[in-house]
């Protein structure tokens, strides 16, 4: 059975993220339960949350992607916070020209939209970015679970 068009969005925004040198590793799944001493980093972690716009025969499909970065601090006179901060913006800047290049999902993501970004320290050994966007995608008419629009 082919893909849904939600999947892939999500499939081919994996492959371009996974195209930033700036990343160790890439994970389409959110960062539970995992030991960051074992990945590679900085760690891409991105997945899909509940979709809250009602399905509709207007055919768009609305969800909410939230990306989280794990960057290793590096000892210095600030704890690592600048280059870590640094490194954050770069890979911020890399997404954001990936998310803002819709012809690379035509015909499936119709409007991407940048919601949030956050850079905080998740504890002692890493930082943490948080990018959240709003993807619409198409689908087929009154069906969001289309293999093609």
């Amino acid at each position: 059975m082919a893909d849904t068009i939600k999947t892939q969005v999500l499939r081919t925004l994996e492959t371009m993220l996974q195209a930033i040198p700036e990343l160790g590793s890439v994970h389409r799944r959110p960062p539970l339960n995992v030991d960051l001493e074992k990945v590679k980093t900085p760690a891409l972690f991105f997945w899909d949350e509940e979709e809250r716009k009602p399905r509709n025969r207007l055919m768009l499909g609305v969800m909410r992607l939230t990306m989280a970065v794990f960057i290793r601090l590096t000892p210095g006179n600030d704890h690592g916070f600048t280059a870590f901060s640094d490194l954050a913006d770069t890979i911020a800047g890399r997404v954001h020209e990936i998310m803002a290049r819709p012809a690379a999902l035509a015909g499936k993501a119709v409007n991407i939209q940048e919601l949030t970004t956050r850079k905080a320290l998740a504890n002692e050994l890493f930082g943490e970015l948080v990018l959240i966007y709003q993807v619409t995608y198409a689908h087929s008419s009154g069906n969001a679970f289309s293999t093609s629009y």
